[in-house]
C-alpha cells in the first residue's frame, strides 16, 4: 500500500507558526504572572506599613498584623464585640481609642458577626495614656487563631514588612482620628528695642519701628512684646512708676491699634529704679522686649 507523505512546509510558514505559539506561551505565563501581582482577598492592600507617631497621652493606640507567609486564610478581629477588620496574611491595621481597656476577639474565617465561640480566642487588653500596643495575629495548628501583645520594639520591627488593610470597614464605634503630639514651640528673644521719651510719643517713629519689626519676624509664629518705661527720680518712687507706666502704654496703644501680630503685649512701669543706663541711653526710655515662637 502507497502512502502519500506530506510535503514539508515552507520555511517562512514554520516561523510564522513559531513566532504565534511563542506570543501565545508568553500571554499565558505573564497574565498567571499579573494575576497573581492583583490585589484581592488573600493579598494584603494598602500602602507599606510607616513609624507611627508619637500619640497624644488623651489616646491610645492598637496596631494589628499578621507577619509575611503566615497561611493563606483571613483572621477576622473584633473589639468589645463590634467588626474591626479581616486581616489578611503580611497585612496591619490601626486605629485610636479614647479608653484604656478593650477586648479583643480573633476567629479564623471571614466573619461580620462572631462565629463558634470554640473557634474564637479572646483576650483583655490595657493600656496607659499615650501607648501604642502592638498585637500579633497568626494561624495555629488547632482551629483556633493565636492573638499574641508583643513588646513594642519587636512589633514595631515585624509590622514593617506588612502593608495596611483597606477593604475592611471597621464597625468599632470607639475608633477615634489619631492625635499626634505637638511639639512645643521654641520661644526666644530675639533683641529688646531702646526709644527716648520723645521718641515713645512721636506716631511716626512708631510707625517706622513697628514697620520693620513686621517684617523682619513676618515668619514666626506668634510675637509677644512686653513693653517697659523708665523716668528720672522726680517725685516718689510711686509717682515714678506711675508716669514710666503711661510713657509704655503710650507705645502699647499705638500697637495695639495699628497691629495684630503682637500678643500679648503687655507693659511695665520701673520708675527710677534703673536710672544707670549704658553710654547715650536716655534715662527717659521705654523699653521693647521682643519675644517669638518658632513656627
Amino acid at each position: 500500500m502507497n502512502r502519500t507523505l506530506a510535503a514539508p512546509l515552507p520555511p517562512l510558514i514554520r516561523l510564522r507558526r513559531w513566532l504565534v505559539m511563542g506570543v501565545l506561551t508568553f500571554g499565558a505565563v505573564f497574565g498567571a504572572w499579573a494575576q497573581q501581582q492583583q490585589p484581592g482577598f488573600e493579598r494584603a492592600l494598602g500602602v507599606g506599613y510607616t513609624a507611627l507617631k508619637d500619640l497624644a497621652p488623651e489616646q491610645t493606640r492598637l496596631v494589628f498584623y499578621r507577619p509575611e507567609g503566615d497561611g493563606l486564610g483571613v483572621i477576622t478581629l473584633h473589639i468589645d464585640g463590634r467588626y474591626h477588620t479581616s486581616l489578611q496574611n503580611g497585612a496591619f491595621s490601626a486605629l485610636c481609642l479614647e479608653r484604656a481597656s478593650v477586648n479583643l476577639q480573633a476567629q479564623p474565617g471571614r466573619s461580620w458577626a462572631r462565629a463558634d465561640p470554640n473557634r474564637e480566642v479572646s483576650q483583655n487588653v490595657v493600656m496607659v495614656g499615650g501607648q501604642t500596643l502592638y498585637v500579633r495575629l497568626s494561624e495555629a495548628l488547632a482551629t483556633r487563631p493565636r492573638l499574641d501583645v508583643v513588646p513594642a520594639h519587636i512589633g514595631a520591627q515585624e509590622v514593617q514588612m506588612t502593608r495596611e488593610q483597606t477593604h475592611s470597614v471597621s464597625r468599632v464605634s470607639l475608633a477615634k482620628p489619631c492625635l499626634q503630639v505637638t511639639a512645643p514651640a521654641l520661644a526666644f528673644a530675639p533683641e529688646v528695642v531702646t526709644l527716648s521719651a520723645q521718641s515713645a510719643q512721636n506716631p511716626a517713629e512708631l510707625a517706622q519701628l513697628l514697620k520693620r519689626l513686621e517684617g523682619q519676624y513676618r515668619g514666626f509664629k506668634s510675637l509677644a512684646l512686653h513693653i517697659v518705661g523708665h523716668v528720672t527720680d522726680m517725685d516718689s518712687e510711686a509717682s515714678n512708676e506711675q508716669l514710666s507706666k503711661e510713657l509704655a502704654g503710650e507705645v502699647q496703644r499705638y500697637f495695639a491699634g495699628h497691629s495684630t501680630q503682637f500678643n500679648p503685649i503687655s507693659v511695665e512701669g520701673r520708675g527710677s529704679k534703673d536710672r544707670q543706663t549704658a553710654p547715650g541711653q536716655p534715662a527717659r526710655r521705654v523699653e521693647l522686649g521682643l519675644t517669638v515662637w518658632e513656627p
